[in-house]
């Protein structure tokens, strides 16, 4: 891959994310709003499962940018940190969705609709940030690292902190305020 390939998958990436910080925002700000106007939820969402999840995608990001970087200097260990990415990405899925369907609020209807569509579509991002994150971490396995792979994990890596930092606000937004 060339350098000038590599900045239009760069400017490209950025162009998404903006894109898709867009999304994240509006669905926010509509729950914000749908959450100040309306009764009271009365509903408590558990807070404590929420937190471990979170736990497990932070710690999935961090072993993202271990594995890059054991990758880019050519060190041992780096596909390592990349299934151990994959796998804490997925436990994170799998947490979640145990974490919805335990969210059972008095009075249903909006307000288990807001949540829903919100952790949905972060779920949906999670989903498509681990299948891009499989498919640019497969070459590692195989074979010692070339340069237009690890631009591919680059941008793939990028996706998926971006992913880590969207559940950050959501957890803020939905635990905490």
């Amino acid at each position: 891959m060339n350098e000038r390939t590599a900045d239009t998958g760069l400017v490209g990436m950025w162009i998404f994310l903006g894109s898709t910080t867009v999304l994240f925002a509006a669905l926010t700000f509509s729950y914000a709003m749908l959450r100040v106007q309306g009764p009271p939820w009365s509903a408590v969402l558990p807070v404590g499962r929420a937190l471990v999840s979170t736990a497990v995608l932070v710690g999935s990001s961090a072993l993202l940018s271990a594995g890059q970087g054991r990758l880019a200097r050519a060190q041992p260990g780096g596909a390592a940190c990349l299934a151990g990415a994959l796998a804490a990405g997925l436990a994170f899925l799998v947490l979640q969705v145990l974490l919805l369907l335990a969210f059972r609020p008095a009075g249903g209807g909006l307000a288990r609709s807001v949540v829903l569509l919100l952790a949905g579509v972060h779920a949906a991002h999670v989903i498509a940030g681990l299948l891009a994150l499989a498919v640019a971490s497969a070459p590692f396995f195989v074979r010692p690292p070339a340069a237009r792979a690890l631009t591919r994990l680059r941008l793939t890596a990028m996706f998926w902190h971006f992913v880590d930092l969207c559940w950050i606000a959501l957890f803020v937004a939905l635990f905490i305020l």
